[in-house]
């Protein structure tokens, strides 16, 4: 029997244009009490292509309980950026009809998400046949940046027109990669691209230095996506090629959040990581290589924005595989502390974990040294990457004594 409910939502993937149940969540209680029951479809479960949605959640016949919801319906709710648009879109609703307003939940946010923008492959509706939430897909072309950069400002200063920029920057649709950064959803000949606008409250050029931290991601030999950054008016705009689409077919995508089964916020270690994902990917061997240097580039970048949020999977023909990196970052604050542990080391000590972890990783020291080596090769020019990228000459100043003592930590926890 069924658990009592007031809201349910079925989820669905399209497969060659047909669209296969997967199984559907029970909504219980609101708010701060809410939890979840998700079960699986019989379509689904008899399916000869079908595949569990978590290691965790075994194609079987069983209730899945969650405070909250599930992992797979979380990374394809939105970030805080679409948290908060979504937030004050129904507030403002609210007020306009002069009503009080009810509590907003993960049933709001996950059913307020663009279902073409939408992270990931999973689509929702509230009957098993019935419209897909959120099917307005209004995705502007990349002509409309100047009107959405605007309205990111008007969001981010709470001004008069800030209403106006809420149900534009919504009707463009947000995702679940990116954080608190103003960002939209845009169209590009056929193609979709994450716009990731600077933050006008702040100083540092985080959209320039994003551009170079992915630079440097591809001169390590990491999967990197398409990118790029224009200038809108004054305004450095970065263009992150969506790598959960190819022209119409949604990809199935899958964050470390998830795979870990961690609160949203939790600290994480790459070793749990490993351990977890070395069993789980498609191919072991080089995707444990590859995340292994992305461990190190995120500590020679001092990326105090690695949690596990950040990390993902998205699945292939022949299984699931690393995403393609993204959301990474700079930090000009030295002492600052990363979010991902190496091997149950952090801060300044971090490095000393590195050695373990390639055991965890199951890499033999040959491949750890190429890949500390390939990174070290990469970094040697890094000043001109950052040039290249328009970084600020003061900014590069502040970050050249970061990367120094980071490098020389790497270096000497693991000498190749």
């Amino acid at each position: 029997m069924a658990p009592s409910q007031d809201r349910v939502l079925f989820v669905s993937l399209e497969e060659n244009g047909e669209r296969i149940t997967i199984g559907k969540i029970f909504f219980h209680g609101y708010g701060d009490a809410l939890s979840t029951t998700f079960i699986y479809d019989e379509e689904w479960l008899s399916g000869n292509k079908s595949f569990p949605l978590a290691p965790h959640m075994p194609l079987v016949q069983q209730h899945y309980n969650t405070v909250g919801i599930p992992g797979f319906a979380s990374d394809a709710a939105p970030d805080r950026w679409g948290r908060m648009l979504i937030y004050k879109g129904i507030a403002q609703e609210s007020s306009d009809m002069n009503q009080t307003l009810r509590i907003i939940d993960e049933y709001d946010y996950l059913a307020g998400v663009d279902d073409w923008a939408r992270m990931g492959a999973w689509r929702f509706s509230e009957t098993k046949d019935g419209p897909f939430v959120a099917q307005q897909s209004n995705i502007p072309k990349l002509i409309a940046l100047p009107e959405l950069l605007s309205a990111s400002h008007a969001v981010l200063h709470e001004n008069q027109e800030s209403y106006a920029g809420i149900k534009l920057l919504l009707s463009a649709g947000t995702s679940s990669l990116g954080g608190a950064h103003p960002k939209a959803t845009v169209e590009d000949g056929g193609v979709l691209y994450l716009a990731k606008f600077p933050n006008i409250n702040e100083t540092w050029d985080d959209v320039r230095w994003e551009s170079f931290c992915l630079s440097m991601a591809r001169k390590c030999g990491i999967t990197t996506p398409d990118f790029r950054v224009i200038n809108v008016g004054d305004f450095p705009v970065l263009l992150v090629r969506r790598f959960d689409r190819e022209a119409e077919k949604r990809i199935p995508y899958m964050s470390a959040l998830s795979l870990l089964q961690l609160a949203d916020n939790a600290r994480a270690d790459y070793a749990d990581l490993a351990e977890v994902a070395r069993t789980f990917v498609a191919n072991p061997r080089g995707e444990m290589k590859e995340l292994f240097t992305r461990t190190v580039l995120n500590i020679v970048l001092h990326n105090i924005d690695d949690h596990a949020r950040n990390h993902g999977f998205i699945r292939t023909d022949e299984g699931w595989t690393l995403s393609p990196v993204f959301d990474l970052t700079v930090s000009p604050f030295a002492e600052a502390e990363r979010r991902m542990a190496v091997f149950g080391r952090t801060g300044r000590n971090e490095t000393e974990g590195l050695s373990d972890l390639a055991e965890i990783f199951g890499l033999s020291n040959a491949e750890r040294n190429e890949c500390v080596e390939k990174l070290m090769s990469a970094f040697v020019t890094w000043r001109i990457e950052a040039q290249k990228a328009a970084c600020k000459e003061s900014e590069i100043a502040v970050m050249k004594p970061i990367f120094e003592d980071r490098l020389s930590a790497v270096k000497k926890a693991m000498p190749y």
